[in-house]
């Protein structure tokens, strides 16, 4: 009823694991208020979803990549149980090639990220070096990323995240997280 109101609002379905589940949001959507025009996007943060990018893209206008949830589903890793802190990481070399395989089987849909990792300083040349160019983070970070995404020369990083896209473990990770963490203090 608002998107009928005030055009420009979007609407983003949450914790989609299937197509079906946006045809069925998209079936109440045009019983409750059938003029409505919006833009109609998902969240993608469950693995399920990951796997059906492609087809998805045809269902929506946006993308927004919910990088804690996915995190935690994908490593079955609960980030709110301490006994398992060990094993949540965004920077495992899983998250890191599903993150590749998000943004490039979105081809031209736009993808956001947001959680956590969109706003992690050790992330943000990863993040642009994989193609994403829409970052969602805490309004006292906006200009520090604003800045360092101006200075950065996003080529310069791209060698650097397909080698990260080929680490095995933890430590090939850290490693080439330096190298980009260089890489853009040398701009």
């Amino acid at each position: 009823r608002t998107a009928a109101r005030h055009p420009g609002i979007s609407v983003m379905v949450p914790m989609v694991s299937g197509v079906e589940e946006l045809d069925d949001v998209r079936e109440v959507m045009a019983t409750v208020i059938p003029e409505a025009v919006f833009a109609f996007g998902t969240m993608v943060e469950v693995p399920s979803i990951v796997m059906l990018v492609r087809e998805i893209v045809d269902e929506v206008d946006f993308i927004s990549v919910g990088t804690n949830d996915l995190t935690a589903y994908l490593l079955a890793a609960d980030r709110g149980n301490r006994d398992l802190d060990y094993l949540y990481t965004e920077f495992h070399p899983a998250v890191l090639r599903v993150l590749h395989r998000i943004r490039a089987d979105a081809d031209e849909t736009p993808v956001s990220v947001c959680g956590e990792f969109a706003g992690d300083s050790r992330s943000l040349a990863l993040l642009l070096g994989l193609g994403y160019r829409s970052l969602s983070v805490s309004a006292p970070l906006v200009p520090e990323i604003k800045a360092r995404v101006r200075a950065m020369d996003v080529g310069a990083v791209r060698p650097i995240v397909e080698r990260l896209l080929q680490a095995r473990r933890h430590a090939d990770v850290d490693r080439c997280l330096v190298e980009l963490r260089e890489s853009e203090a040398g701009n």
